[in-house]
């Protein structure tokens, strides 16, 4: 550990330093962010908040009471500790590829499907 100008953390002198998290100094917390090519990657969170934008949607434009309940199936696994996305993706897939082409929710369906292609499990 370093400790040069009161800045505290972990020098690499050659080789590599590979890990998911990392914690040093007095009271760390991990924030886990990942990036591809200098680009944030979304997180769960921010798949949960658009597919609760998404289930407002086909709520108020009354798209399928079908696909309304099993977006909501989606909404409980993702609140799970570990949700279990061998579950999730393919549903959300059929949910999005079977609404993408309403106008009044094409957008948000395709940002719920950006969001979930891009998350890094």
């Amino acid at each position: 550990m370093s400790n040069e100008n009161g800045n505290r953390g972990v020098i690499v002198s050659g080789g590599t330093l590979k890990a998911n998290e990392m914690a040093v100094g007095d009271n760390p917390t991990i924030n886990k962010i990942s990036q591809i090519g200098g680009e944030s990657v979304p997180t769960m969170q921010e798949l949960r908040n658009e597919l609760n934008l998404l289930i407002s949607e086909m709520e108020k434009y009354q798209i399928g009471s079908d696909k309304i309940a099993a977006a909501k199936t989606v909404k409980g696994e993702l609140e799970k500790d570990s949700p279990n996305m061998l579950v999730v993706k393919p549903v959300l897939h059929s949910i999005i590829d079977s609404i993408k082409m309403i106008g009044t929710v094409a957008g948000t369906a395709l940002s719920v499907k950006k969001i979930l292609d891009l998350l890094v499990f």
